[in-house]
């Protein structure tokens, strides 16, 4: 048809030519009739184009030498020997130091004053909180500080194993503790020491030593003493029992575990104490004494001796993670029939298998190549202890993941959800063979356990990837809708080329009248 078409404009323009050109020649011969002195005008119009190529246009070519600027770029060859030297700010590595700084200008969490003002650590609401920020690089950016918190006999605390590993945050080791205070503490100033433990730039076990100072206000005062012989020791008109060791063994537990608490205990008193009982528990239901009976008689303990204790714990499979406390308690009565109490608390580290479950994703069994997928995505913790860090994620052919889920730090019981959009491409763009088809994925849920380990839960799934739809009638009617713009334009063409040559035939009548 359109062939056709065209045919038929071709012959129409070939009809109407002649007569164009006829009425052109017509027109042009009476022109030169009527008018034979233009003639030169049509010279000078002739000559005039010569002049057009006067010199007026030669600089045109002068300006040829543009190209001799390209020496540009020999401006890089000059540049490039001299900043050879750069490779001398290479000596990065200097700033790595063989030990660590304390970051002397900067607040952090629980800190009234730099170090550089004069840091004290914050001591309230029972904790005293000590903040130790470091700088430095390390071989493998992490740095593990333990407390040493002096002799159980004279310090204000609460022992246990306080230790944290910790990996740079915008370059500084930020370490905090909160140490609970003991519930007989007495005021004063008691220096902590916080060892530091590394691996240094060369890659060699370093370790350095930090000190502060915590000092107690809210305590009771020291009692009023006496100096007597045996060093300088302080002596009181009463008896004073004191813990002055305590050994736990081993030092962390799991679920229904036992543990075995070893205490030497001095009379710092310069009077006898007497019917010593010694009784120990926890306020946490799940750490239990072995026995039923959890007293023991020390009977007495005379000024200056110590006498040895041990006995037993346990933990139930409920028992939660973590450091869990329990204490020690004396009762004793002096020479005279007065009553007195000691208490202290102790922290013993448990440790619980993680557990999670994840929730099967509801992947859709078809999905279209170009589409973007909304995925949603739960766990939960089912064991005792926290799981920290927890991320999910979606791999599989064809499928690009735009942004993993965080679920961040989910505690026992707690349940965390998220949305993971997933791009479906085709399998050749993630190594697979093809474009469409069958595609398998999965989904990765990981988190840190409390020992510092990173895991892993995968839950398999499979879809199948469809070639993008298209909409067959709608290209149908985009082509009739183009054919019919082809026969319109030709008829158009056709009704001028028509008119056209009616107006020359008619024209070219009248002037062969009038002559």
């Amino acid at each position: 048809m359109k062939r056709l078409l065209a045919l038929l404009l071709a012959l129409l323009l070939l009809s109407a030519f002649p007569t164009f050109a006829l009425a052109s020649d017509l027109e042009a011969g009476d022109e030169t009739e009527a008018s034979p002195e233009e003639t030169p005008a049509i010279e000078i119009v002739l000559s005039s184009p010569e002049p057009s190529e006067d010199p007026s246009e030669s600089p045109a070519p002068e300006e040829t030498p543009a190209p001799e600027e390209t020496p540009a770029p020999e401006a890089t060859p000059t540049a490039s020997p001299e900043d050879t030297p750069v490779p001398e700010e290479t000596p990065e590595p200097l700033v790595i130091v063989d030990q660590l700084i304390i970051d002397d200008k900067h607040l952090y969490e629980n800190m009234d004053l730099t170090y550089e003002q004069g840091y004290v650590p914050v001591v309230e609401n029972g904790f005293a909180y000590l903040t130790l920020p470091l700088l430095g690089e390390t071989y493998d950016e992490k740095v593990t500080v333990t407390l040493n918190l002096g002799s159980p006999s004279s310090s204000p605390f609460v022992f246990g194993n306080y230790s944290k590993t910790v990996s740079p945050e915008d370059g500084v080791y930020v370490f905090a503790f909160a140490v609970p205070l003991s519930g007989s503490r007495i005021n004063g100033t008691y220096p902590v020491i916080l060892t530091a433990k590394y691996l240094d730039n060369r890659g060699s076990q370093a370790q350095q030593d930090f000190t502060l100072y915590v000092t107690i206000t809210d305590g009771s005062n020291p009692p009023s003493a006496s100096t007597g012989g045996g060093g300088g020791r302080q002596t009181v008109t009463a008896p004073q029992l004191f813990i002055k060791s305590c050994e736990i063994e081993p030092g962390t537990v799991g679920g229904e575990e036992t543990f075995t608490v070893s205490v030497e205990i001095e009379n710092i008193g310069n009077l006898q104490a007497r019917n010593v009982l010694l009784s120990f528990g926890s306020e946490n239901s799940e750490i239990v004494p072995v026995e039923t009976n959890n007293v023991m008689n020390l009977n007495e303990i005379n000024p200056g001796k110590s006498t040895a204790a041990s006995f037993e714990m346990k933990t139930t499979k409920d028992v939660l993670a973590g450091n869990q406390s329990f204490f020690i308690k004396l009762d004793y009565i002096d020479i005279y029939g007065g009553s007195y109490s000691e208490s202290r608390s102790f922290l013993i580290r448990v440790t619980q298998p993680a557990e999670i479950s994840v929730e099967p994703i509801r992947f859709p069994k078809q999905v279209t190549a170009g589409e973007t997928v909304p995925i949603s995505v739960a766990a939960y913790n089912t064991g005792k202890s926290t799981l920290h860090n927890v991320t999910v994620t979606i791999t599989g052919g064809g499928l690009i993941q735009k942004s993993a889920a965080f679920l961040g730090e989910l505690s026992p019981g707690q349940t965390g959800s998220g949305t993971i959009e997933v791009y479906v491409g085709t399998l050749d763009m993630t190594g697979g063979v093809g474009d469409y088809g069958k595609t398998d994925g999965v989904c990765t849920v990981s988190y840190t356990d409390d020992d510092g380990k990173r895991q892993t839960v995968e839950n398999k799934f499979s879809s199948e990837i469809l070639a993008p739809k298209v909409d067959e009638g709608e290209s149908e009617e985009e082509k009739k809708a183009a054919s019919q713009w082809w026969i319109s334009a030709l008829v158009a063409f056709a009704v001028i080329a028509i008119t056209t040559s009616i107006i020359v035939t008619a024209r070219f009548s009248r002037m062969m009248k009038m002559k």
